[in-house]
């Protein structure tokens, strides 16, 4: 007998969206990533004194399609 899961049995378990990948995000998660934004340029500017305007802080995903 296996304990294998399926990620839609761990999803609907948990209540919290697996993701793996950032192909995994849908328009659902804007304002997930918004909040992720805001709390990286507060962090940015408590821990390292940067201004999000003034420094023209840009924020992006890296993805590399496996070979």
């Amino acid at each position: 007998m296996s304990n294998a899961r399926t990620l839609y049995e761990i999803e609907a378990g948990t209540g919290v969206k697996y993701l793996s990948t950032i192909l995994d995000l849908d328009k659902n998660d804007i304002p997930m990533l918004q909040k992720l934004e805001r709390d990286t340029l507060n962090h940015l500017a408590e821990v390292y004194k940067v201004c999000g305007s003034a420094d023209k802080i840009k924020l992006f995903f890296i993805f590399l399609w496996p070979k």
